[in-house]
């Protein structure tokens, strides 16, 4: 286990890097990786390079809708826009010429993001790639 970092590149293994409040950039390298948010805050402005099949990004404890007792999970929207709380869309950038995949999440009742997390590259994510998400 990986914690207390801003940045982390690791191995070959099968990791699980769980991400602080920090912006952080990860790299979890080869092997079936875990990249775990406790938060919505810690999921906020954080960057994953070298995801790849296989890998997870756990969202399951954030409470994906904080008007609500309990954590609930998130549903993956179609549609690139955030409609209700417990959403999370999946839309595609250009940045200074590189390609990346946003992860936008809505917890509250107003349907603005509280998190946006970056991966390096163009994926065309599913719920299979998330844990927390359906």
């Amino acid at each position: 286990m990986v914690y207390g970092f801003e940045n982390v590149i690791t191995g070959s293994g099968h990791d699980t890097i769980t991400a602080t409040a920090a912006v952080n950039v990860m790299d979890g390298g080869l092997g079936n990786d875990t990249f775990r948010f406790l938060s919505a805050g810690a999921a906020n402005g954080d960057t994953i390079h070298g995801f790849q099949p296989g890998d997870k990004i756990d969202f399951a404890a954030i409470d994906a809708n904080s008007g609500v007792d309990g954590v609930q999970h998130f549903t993956l929207a179609s549609g690139g826009a955030l409609t209700a709380a417990g959403q999370v869309v999946v839309t595609h950038e250009v940045l200074d010429g590189n390609e990346f995949t946003v992860i936008h999440g809505n917890v509250d009742s107003n349907t603005d993001a509280d998190f946006v997390l970056m991966l390096k590259g163009n994926y065309n994510l599913t719920a299979s790639d998330f844990n927390g998400v359906s």
